[in-house]
């Protein structure tokens, strides 16, 4: 069996970032199955990803085999919206040609975002007869018009007619929350034609406790309480409510300390506000691979996702909140809907009202002076991933759902 994947941003071994199809892959590797993966030489933050970089695995009769293809796109993915159509459009053109030459292909899965992923989808399902898969890890276009990225008139009514013949053709829909599901169903998709695959966390395992202390105490962090954020810093994450937490709890001469890690194109405008406002209990960490994101994650005390309060949010998962997860750390939240919904069931976290900073450092100092109850929220996160997200079954149920429309 070979998957013939169309996924703009998978990464290379070891990078940071969301790493979900990188996991998928794996897993059906180890089941057998031939994985042929069509990507970008940009990374999602448009860091030039050299070749020779992908991830290997054995080539056994156990194992299935792994091609990664990757095209230069045009354009790039800094926030000029020009630039990133360009790079989405020019990425699908070419994936589509490269997915032409592909042999022997049992199923096309295409992912999105970016939407434009599913023209190529649609138009090889069409050359090659072959039945098509459409991921959905985000609801384009619709949360690009509720956050205001995408407002020409006629590139919406083409973007929502895309959405809807790639759901008409698509034999099969993957989607990563119930939310998703619920969605699905309202634009009149059978219920047969969904399966629900959430995003999971690989980094599930023992760490060095000693090892993380001597980390804190190279960046002078021994003494401190440490809140981190590990992602996309970008419109959607609204980082800038922690840059004002984090100046009250300066002004109060308190020992809190944040580290926030990633990329993205606010970056340099988050960085600015933070140094305008002369914040010294801030480090900034980018260009982080995935090791990296997982050391500086077992050195925080709490984590947050401070979403953005909109509607499209209230749908999602944010990955990083698996990777929170997995390494038992408490989750201090303005993620309503979904994220909150999981995060209240598996007893791991707090949710703040966004853009509320004195909430937030009320719940953050209410976690710091109560040891027992953040490391309780650790080991509950930390067991309901074990039994609602592990990577085996998740993968496989995947996987079973796409041998059937074969």
């Amino acid at each position: 069996m070979k998957i013939l994947i169309f996924y703009q941003y998978y990464l290379p071994k070891n990078y940071g970032g969301v790493n979900r199809f990188n996991q998928l892959v794996s897993k059906w590797l180890e089941a057998g199955v031939d994985c042929t993966v069509v990507c970008s030489k940009r990374s999602q933050f448009g860091m030039k990803i050299e070749s020779g970089s992908e991830e290997e695995f054995p080539q056994d009769e156990n194992y299935g085999k792994l091609k990664v293809k990757r095209v230069m796109p045009l354009g790039g993915n800094k926030g000029n919206f020009l630039s990133r159509m360009i790079s989405y459009v020019s990425f699908s053109v070419y994936s589509f040609l490269v997915g032409l030459f592909e042999r022997d292909v049992d199923v096309i899965l295409a992912s999105s975002p970016p939407l434009t992923t599913a023209s190529t989808g649609l138009w090889l399902r069409f050359f090659k007869r072959k039945p098509l898969v459409f991921d959905v890890r985000d609801l384009w276009p619709k949360c690009a018009v509720d956050m205001g990225f995408l407002n020409n008139k006629l590139a919406i009514k083409y973007s929502y007619r895309l959405e809807r013949r790639a759901y008409n053709k698509a034999s099969l829909i993957s989607v990563v929350t119930p939310r998703f599901v619920d969605y699905m169903k309202q634009n009149g998709i059978d219920d047969e034609k969904i399966v629900y695959v959430p995003n999971f966390s690989c980094d599930i395992g023992d760490y060095s406790t000693e090892e993380t202390l001597q980390y804190k105490r190279e960046l002078g962090l021994e003494d401190k309480f440490v809140v981190g954020y590990f992602g996309n810093h970008g419109h959607a994450s609204n980082l800038l409510q922690l840059i004002d937490v984090a100046e009250v709890f300066m002004k109060s001469g308190s020992n809190v300390h944040f580290i926030l890690g990633g990329a993205g194109y606010k970056k340099a405008e988050i960085v600015d506000h933070a140094q305008k406002k002369g914040l010294t209990n801030i480090i900034f960490v980018q260009n982080l691979s995935r090791s990296d994101v997982l050391r500086y994650v077992r050195m925080c005390d709490v984590c947050t996702t401070p979403l953005l309060a909109n509607e499209s949010m209230k749908a999602v998962y944010p990955s990083k909140i698996f990777t929170y997860m997995a390494c038992k750390k408490p989750i201090v939240h303005t993620a309503d809907g979904a994220c909150r919904e999981l995060i209240d069931n598996a007893e791991c976290g707090v949710y703040c009202k966004p853009d509320s900073p004195q909430e937030m450092v009320r719940i953050i100092t209410e976690l710091m002076n109560n040891e027992e109850r953040r490391l309780k929220m650790g080991k509950s996160g930390y067991d309901y991933l074990i039994e609602n997200f592990h990577p085996n079954d998740i993968s496989m149920r995947y996987l079973d759902a796409i041998k059937k429309i074969i």
